[in-house]
């Protein structure tokens, strides 16, 4: 799963808008966990090489994890209704997820996501921030 945030994990080591990775990670030793990676927002690119090609050792944050799935809740605009989605495609949807339920095991995070924008200009889309590509 990968997004843009303003309040990242490292915030003295990432300040600004940065893009965050969570997934399942491996260790040295085959031992699987659940991973983060940061990296500073500097335009579309910064984000598709961390979608696509991430470096670097993640952080981890579950360990020892044996299976990890994601799910994404929010509007539909073609079934006009809430639901849990497998995958979350920003393109399609034109808004980013209310929320996301990590699947650790036999545990489950559910994690609200504040998208929405009351600022002086009109959001682009009905509550996201993210625009391309799919967070999976």
């Amino acid at each position: 799963m990968t997004f843009i945030t303003v309040a990242p994990l490292m915030l003295e080591g990432n300040p600004g808008l940065t893009v965050v990775r969570y997934g399942l990670a491996q260790d040295e030793h085959g031992i699987h966990y659940l991973g983060a990676m940061e990296a500073r927002y500097l335009g579309v690119d910064s984000f598709t090489f961390m979608v696509r090609q991430a470096r670097g050792k993640p952080l981890p944050l579950i360990e020892p994890v044996r299976e990890l799935s994601f799910e994404y809740y929010g509007f539909d605009p073609q079934s006009r209704s809430y639901s849990w989605y497998p995958v979350w495609d920003t393109e399609i949807l034109k808004s980013t997820p209310s929320a996301v339920k990590i699947h650790v095991d036999d545990r489950t995070i559910v994690v609200p996501i504040n998208a929405s924008y009351s600022g002086p200009l009109a959001p682009m889309t009905s509550g996201g921030i993210l625009s391309g590509g799919s967070v999976q």
